[in-house]
């Protein structure tokens, strides 16, 4: 599915850099302090496990130019993970 419908991103891997087939895209993150609310804009990608050997917190990913790290992983099943980049 992604070599179709993903977007072209290059992992800054160790070894070198990698370019791979993920999914790219923003999200809105609720934030709640109290009685205040916020909405902050986030950016998600969603890799094959496979296809990024050792990606970790703090990761670099390369989309359109723009350097991306992770912030966070979300969910990680061995097959896909879903990133939280910043």
């Amino acid at each position: 599915m992604t070599d179709t419908l993903g977007d072209d991103v290059i992992y800054q891997a160790t070894g070198g850099s990698v370019a791979i087939k993920a999914m790219f895209g923003a999200f809105v993150n609720p934030v709640f302090s109290g009685e205040s609310h916020l909405s902050e804009n986030r950016k998600q990608l969603d890799v094959a496990v496979a296809d990024v050997p050792g990606f970790k917190k703090g990761s670099v990913f390369t989309v359109d130019g723009t350097n991306y790290t992770v912030d966070d992983i979300i969910s990680n099943d061995g097959y896909f993970a879903t990133l939280v980049l910043r």
